[in-house]
Protein backbone atom coordinates (compact mmCIF):
# COMPACT_ATOMS: atom_id res chain seq x y z
CA UNK A 1 0.00 0.00 0.00
CA UNK A 2 1.16 3.38 -0.96
CA UNK A 3 1.32 5.94 1.64
CA UNK A 4 2.82 8.84 -0.62
CA UNK A 5 1.84 11.22 -2.96
CA UNK A 6 2.21 10.87 -7.03
CA UNK A 7 3.57 13.41 -8.83
CA UNK A 8 4.24 13.48 -12.40
CA UNK A 9 6.74 16.03 -13.69
CA UNK A 10 7.52 17.39 -17.66
CA UNK A 11 10.89 16.88 -18.47
CA UNK A 12 13.20 18.51 -20.93
CA UNK A 13 16.47 18.87 -22.08
CA UNK A 14 17.01 20.25 -25.42
CA UNK A 15 20.26 18.86 -25.44
CA UNK A 16 19.03 15.28 -25.31
CA UNK A 17 15.96 15.40 -26.96
CA UNK A 18 14.01 17.71 -28.95
CA UNK A 19 10.53 16.05 -27.15
CA UNK A 20 9.40 16.87 -23.97
CA UNK A 21 8.19 13.41 -21.83
CA UNK A 22 6.58 12.75 -18.50
CA UNK A 23 8.06 11.42 -15.72
CA UNK A 24 6.09 10.03 -12.80
CA UNK A 25 7.56 9.17 -9.28
CA UNK A 26 5.51 7.36 -6.97
CA UNK A 27 5.38 7.29 -3.06
CA UNK A 28 6.58 10.65 -2.30
CA UNK A 29 6.40 12.49 0.83
CA UNK A 30 3.53 14.89 0.42
CA UNK A 31 1.88 15.97 4.18
CA UNK A 32 3.11 19.34 5.19
CA UNK A 33 5.85 19.57 2.46
CA UNK A 34 5.75 22.39 -0.06
CA UNK A 35 5.84 21.51 -3.64
CA UNK A 36 9.89 22.70 -3.09
CA UNK A 37 10.20 20.09 -0.60
CA UNK A 38 8.70 17.31 -2.75
CA UNK A 39 10.82 18.50 -5.75
CA UNK A 40 13.82 18.96 -3.75
CA UNK A 41 12.93 15.38 -2.33
CA UNK A 42 12.96 13.84 -6.18
CA UNK A 43 16.75 15.64 -6.81
CA UNK A 44 18.06 14.13 -3.46
CA UNK A 45 16.36 10.57 -3.03
CA UNK A 46 15.25 9.38 -6.72
CA UNK A 47 16.91 11.96 -9.33
CA UNK A 48 19.51 14.56 -9.10
CA UNK A 49 19.46 14.86 -13.08
CA UNK A 50 16.31 17.17 -12.26
CA UNK A 51 16.48 20.60 -13.25
CA UNK A 52 14.54 23.23 -11.23
CA UNK A 53 14.79 26.72 -9.29
CA UNK A 54 15.17 25.93 -5.58
CA UNK A 55 17.82 27.29 -4.02
CA UNK A 56 16.80 30.66 -4.06
CA UNK A 57 15.07 32.73 -1.49
CA UNK A 58 12.91 29.94 -0.78
CA UNK A 59 10.22 32.22 1.14
CA UNK A 60 8.10 33.29 -2.24
CA UNK A 61 10.10 36.41 -2.31
CA UNK A 62 12.37 36.65 -5.53
CA UNK A 63 9.60 34.79 -7.58
CA UNK A 64 12.60 32.59 -9.48
CA UNK A 65 10.74 29.39 -8.61
CA UNK A 66 7.63 29.98 -10.61
CA UNK A 67 6.24 26.61 -12.20
CA UNK A 68 2.71 24.96 -12.69
CA UNK A 69 0.88 22.50 -10.62
CA UNK A 70 -1.93 20.91 -11.92
CA UNK A 71 -2.25 23.32 -14.64
CA UNK A 72 -2.46 26.52 -11.94
CA UNK A 73 0.41 29.15 -11.50
CA UNK A 74 2.75 28.90 -7.99
CA UNK A 75 5.22 29.73 -6.23
CA UNK A 76 6.74 26.27 -5.16
CA UNK A 77 8.23 27.55 -2.18
CA UNK A 78 4.49 28.51 -0.86
CA UNK A 79 2.60 26.14 -2.24
CA UNK A 80 1.59 23.32 0.25
CA UNK A 81 1.95 20.10 -2.35
CA UNK A 82 -1.02 17.60 -3.07
CA UNK A 83 -1.31 14.05 -2.78
CA UNK A 84 -1.29 14.07 -6.60
CA UNK A 85 0.75 16.89 -8.59
CA UNK A 86 1.39 17.21 -12.26
CA UNK A 87 4.45 19.51 -12.39
CA UNK A 88 5.72 22.12 -15.39
CA UNK A 89 7.43 24.97 -16.12
CA UNK A 90 5.45 28.16 -16.38
CA UNK A 91 4.23 28.26 -19.96
CA UNK A 92 4.83 31.38 -21.34
CA UNK A 93 8.66 31.12 -20.87
CA UNK A 94 11.56 29.27 -22.99
CA UNK A 95 12.70 26.13 -21.31
CA UNK A 96 16.13 25.90 -20.17
CA UNK A 97 15.94 22.67 -18.95
CA UNK A 98 12.92 20.21 -16.92
CA UNK A 99 11.59 23.06 -14.33
CA UNK A 100 14.12 25.87 -15.73
CA UNK A 101 12.75 28.47 -17.39
CA UNK A 102 14.48 31.81 -19.09
CA UNK A 103 12.44 34.33 -17.48
CA UNK A 104 14.11 37.03 -19.75
CA UNK A 105 12.82 35.43 -23.12
CA UNK A 106 8.97 34.74 -23.52
CA UNK A 107 8.46 31.44 -25.81
CA UNK A 108 6.99 31.87 -28.65
CA UNK A 109 4.68 29.17 -28.72
CA UNK A 110 1.77 30.38 -26.74
CA UNK A 111 -0.38 27.80 -27.58
CA UNK A 112 0.70 25.86 -24.43
CA UNK A 113 -1.00 28.75 -22.14
CA UNK A 114 -4.22 27.04 -22.93
CA UNK A 115 -3.50 24.52 -20.20
CA UNK A 116 -3.78 26.99 -17.22
CA UNK A 117 -6.89 26.34 -15.99
CA UNK A 118 -9.23 29.48 -16.06
CA UNK A 119 -9.46 31.93 -14.90
CA UNK A 120 -6.40 33.71 -14.50
CA UNK A 121 -5.40 35.32 -11.68
CA UNK A 122 -6.74 39.04 -11.46
CA UNK A 123 -4.84 42.06 -11.12
CA UNK A 124 -6.46 44.92 -10.05
CA UNK A 125 -4.80 48.21 -9.98
CA UNK A 126 -6.49 51.67 -8.26
CA UNK A 127 -5.81 54.56 -10.86
CA UNK A 128 -6.32 56.76 -7.64
CA UNK A 129 -3.94 55.28 -5.88
CA UNK A 130 -1.08 54.39 -8.25
CA UNK A 131 1.76 56.98 -8.16
CA UNK A 132 3.33 54.99 -11.63
CA UNK A 133 6.34 54.35 -9.07
CA UNK A 134 7.14 51.23 -11.01
CA UNK A 135 8.05 48.99 -8.06
CA UNK A 136 5.66 46.64 -9.63
CA UNK A 137 7.14 46.61 -12.56
CA UNK A 138 11.28 46.15 -11.05
CA UNK A 139 9.53 43.55 -8.56
CA UNK A 140 7.88 41.54 -10.85
CA UNK A 141 9.21 38.15 -11.85
CA UNK A 142 7.85 37.78 -15.30
CA UNK A 143 7.10 40.98 -16.51
CA UNK A 144 3.25 41.29 -15.98
CA UNK A 145 3.77 44.84 -16.14
CA UNK A 146 5.32 47.70 -17.79
CA UNK A 147 4.88 51.85 -18.92
CA UNK A 148 2.23 52.21 -21.64
CA UNK A 149 1.87 55.99 -22.12
CA UNK A 150 3.95 57.04 -18.89
CA UNK A 151 1.95 54.89 -16.90
CA UNK A 152 2.02 51.62 -15.19
CA UNK A 153 0.26 49.51 -16.94
CA UNK A 154 -0.59 45.23 -16.98
CA UNK A 155 0.71 43.80 -19.79
CA UNK A 156 1.27 40.49 -19.63
CA UNK A 157 -2.01 39.19 -17.67
CA UNK A 158 -1.40 35.27 -18.61
CA UNK A 159 1.99 35.75 -17.54
CA UNK A 160 1.00 36.37 -13.58
CA UNK A 161 2.24 33.64 -10.48
CA UNK A 162 -1.12 34.72 -8.81
CA UNK A 163 -1.97 35.58 -5.32
CA UNK A 164 0.95 32.89 -4.32
CA UNK A 165 3.48 35.45 -5.41
CA UNK A 166 2.27 39.25 -4.53
CA UNK A 167 5.72 40.64 -5.24
CA UNK A 168 3.99 43.25 -7.03
CA UNK A 169 1.07 44.10 -4.19
CA UNK A 170 3.85 43.59 -1.29
CA UNK A 171 6.48 46.03 -2.95
CA UNK A 172 3.04 48.32 -3.81
CA UNK A 173 3.80 51.27 -0.44
CA UNK A 174 0.48 53.16 -1.86
CA UNK A 175 -0.98 49.72 -1.59
CA UNK A 176 -2.71 50.19 -5.31
CA UNK A 177 -2.39 46.53 -6.28
CA UNK A 178 -4.50 43.71 -5.59
CA UNK A 179 -3.68 40.08 -7.13
CA UNK A 180 -6.79 37.44 -6.35
CA UNK A 181 -7.04 33.94 -7.96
Amino acid sequence: MMHGGIVTILRYDPEADPESRNMTFEDIPYKNFTVLNVLNFIYDERDPSLAFRGRLCTRGFCGGCGLMVNGRPCMPCTTLAEREMIIEPHPSFKVVKDLVCDWEQVDDDLSRLDRIKKPYPTIMVDAEKCVHCRDCILTCPVGVYDVVDKKVAVVNHERCLGRLCQLCSDACWKTALKVTD
